[in-house]
C-alpha cells in the first residue's frame, strides 16, 4: 500500500506550526491540527473551511507549509506538523516486551500517523502516552491481557514474525478504537453519543434491548435506581445533548451506556472490567460499578483499559482472528515491504473485517458499521508501520535483507482461557445480516 504524499510550498527551514494567522479561527487546542480537508484553511474572517473562499485572499492554507495530503487505498488524510506525540510518550510502549515494536511505535512515520487520526499532543481526551501506560499496566497485571506479546531477544525469523504480529495486532486494535471513539472524528468521544432519542442512555440498539439488562455474569454491577450522572463528552451534532441518567425520569437506572475507547456497555461488562482489571490496578480507589462515569471523568488510562481488556479476551482470543493474523503476517512481501489484507481472509472476512465485527457485533464476519472506514483507518496506520518496520528491520535480522516473514515459521501459542465479557449492544443503526453469532456477543455501543 504505497503512499502518495504531496506537500506544497516546502521551504529550507522548519515551518512554524500552526502558521501565522491561524489563531483567528480559535484557540490552538480546538482548531489545530485541522480535522480534515474540509477545515484545512482559516479564512480572513476567522472561519475554518476548505473552499476557495476560505483558502483564498488573506486566508491561511495549512498546506502551504505545515500540512500534507497522504493518499492510499481507501483513504486520503491530512498530516500536519507540530501535532505528533513526543518520542518519549511512545518509548517503551510495550514495557520492554518487544523492543523492536517499541521502536516502530516511537518512529516518526508512526507518531505522525497516530497524530493524524487524533492522538495528537493537543488531544486531552486520548493520547499515545495514556495508551502506552494502559498497555504496560495491563501486561503487568496479567499476561493474558497483554496486547503486545514478548518476543525472543535474539534476531531470528521467528522473532521478526512475532514482532510483525504485535505491530499488526496493535494497529488493528487502534483502527477499531479510532472509529469507535468518534467515527469520522477519531478519538474525540468517551461517552456514547445520543443519536436520536431522549432515552438513548437506556439503549440505542435496533432491537430495543436495554443496556442494563444485557448479559449474565456473577460480576455484573448491581442495579442502583438512585444513580444520577451526565456524560462528560458529546459530539457537536448530538443535538439532544449529552446522555444522562436521572432518578424519577424515563432514564432512571440507565447509567451504563457505552464509554471508553471501545465503548464498554452494560452492567455485566462494567462488572467484569471492575472485577478483573480496575479493582486490581486501582486498589479499590476506583469503582466503575458505583460510578461508571469515572471511565470518562477520571484519569486517561481508564478510557483505554476496557478496550484493551475486550480486545485481548475476546477479539485476540477468537480462533478466526488468530488464523487471520497468521495469514496476514505470512503475506509480507520482502521486496515491497507490504502486507496483504486480502491474503488474511478466514471464513470470508479479512483481519480488519473480522476484528471489527467482533467489536461491533460480537461474531466473526464482515458486517461492522462503516466497515470501509474502519479498513481505511487500518490501511493508513499500517502503511506508516510498514515504513517503521523497514526502518528497524536491521534490529531483527541484521544478516538478512528484508524481514523474511513470508518464510518464517511462527511458534504456536495456546490462546489464554480468560473470562469473556458478556453480550452487549450492537451499535449498528439497522439490523445486520444474520449468520449465527458466536458465544461472545458484541460489547460496544457506537460513538
Amino acid at each position: 500500500m504505497l503512499l502518495a504524499t504531496s506537500l506544497a510550498g516546502t521551504t529550507g527551514t522548519a515551518p512554524i506550526c500552526p502558521p501565522s494567522g491561524w489563531a483567528r479561527c480559535g484557540d490552538e487546542r480546538r482548531a489545530w491540527p485541522p480535522a480534515g480537508l474540509d477545515s484545512v484553511c482559516c479564512s480572513e474572517y476567522g472561519y475554518l473551511g476548505g473552499s476557495s473562499a476560505h483558502c483564498g485572499g488573506a486566508g491561511v492554507d495549512a498546506r502551504s507549509e505545515c500540512c500534507r495530503v497522504v493518499k492510499g487505498p481507501g483513504f486520503e488524510r491530512l498530516e500536519c506538523d507540530g501535532t505528533e506525540p513526543n518520542p518519549a510518550d511512545a518509548a517503551a510502549c510495550s514495557g520492554g516486551a518487544d523492543k523492536v515494536f517499541d521502536a516502530v511505535v516511537a518512529s516518526e512515520p508512526v507518531r505522525t500517523a497516530m497524530a493524524s487520526v487524533g492522538l495528537s499532543k493537543t488531544n486531552t481526551l486520548y493520547s499515545t502516552k495514556g495508551l502506552c501506560a494502559a498497555l504496560r499496566n495491563m501486561s503487568a497485571l496479567d499476561k493474558g491481557y497483554a496486547l503486545v506479546q514478548p518476543t525472543d531477544a535474539f534476531a531470528s525469523p521467528a522473532a521478526a514474525f512475532a514482532t510483525a504480529k504485535n505491530v499488526a495486532s496493535f494497529f488493528a486494535f487502534l483502527a477499531q478504537a479510532a472509529w469507535e471513539s468518534g467515527g469520522d472524528a477519531p478519538f474525540t468521544a468517551c461517552d456514547e453519543n445520543n443519536r436520536h432519542s431522549p432515552t438513548a442512555s437506556c439503549t440505542q440498539r435496533a432491537d430495543g434491548a436495554l443496556y442494563a439488562d444485557l448479559g449474565a455474569s456473577p460480576f455484573a454491577c448491581p442495579r442502583d435506581e438512585r444513580m444520577a450522572m451526565t456524560a462528560t463528552t458529546a459530539a457537536p451534532w448530538a443535538t439532544l445533548g449529552p446522555l444522562e441518567c436521572t432518578p424519577g425520569t424515563p432514564t432512571q437506572g440507565c447509567c451504563f451506556w457505552g464509554r471508553g475507547v471501545l465503548q464498554t456497555t452494560g452492567r455485566s461488562n462494567y462488572g467484569l472490567l471492575q472485577h478483573h482489571v480496575i479493582s486490581k490496578l486501582y486498589n479499590g480507589t476506583t469503582d466503575v460499578c458505583s460510578n461508571p462515569q469515572a471511565i470518562c471523568s477520571g484519569e486517561e488510562m481508564l478510557r483505554w483499559l476496557g478496550g484493551i481488556y475486550y480486545w485481548t479476551t475476546i477479539v485476540a482470543a477468537h480462533p478466526d482472528y488468530a488464523r487471520a493474523l497468521e495469514r496476514y503476517i505470512s503475506s509480507f512481501d520482502d521486496v515491497t515491504g507490504q502486507f496483504s489484507l486480502e491474503d488474511s481472509r478466514v471464513g470470508g472476512a479479512d483481519l480488519v473485517d473480522g476484528s471489527g465485527n467482533l467489536v461491533n457485533n460480537g461474531f466473526w464476519g464482515t458486517f461492522a458499521h462503516q466497515n470501509a472506514k474502519r479498513k481505511a483507518l487500518f490501511a493508513y496506520l499500517i502503511g506508516a508501520a510498514e515504513r517503521g518496520l523497514a526502518d528497524f528491520s536491521y534490529l531483527m535480522l541484521p544478516e538478512e535483507s528484508g524481514l523474511g516473514l513470508s518464510n518464517a515459521t511462527p511458534a504456536a501459542a495456546p490462546l489464554p482461557p480468560w473470562p469473556s465479557p458478556s453480550p452487549s449492544p450492537s451499535p449498528s443503526p439497522s439490523p445486520s445480516p444474520s449468520p449465527p453469532p458466536s458465544p461472545s456477543a458484541a460489547k460496544t455501543g457506537r460513538s
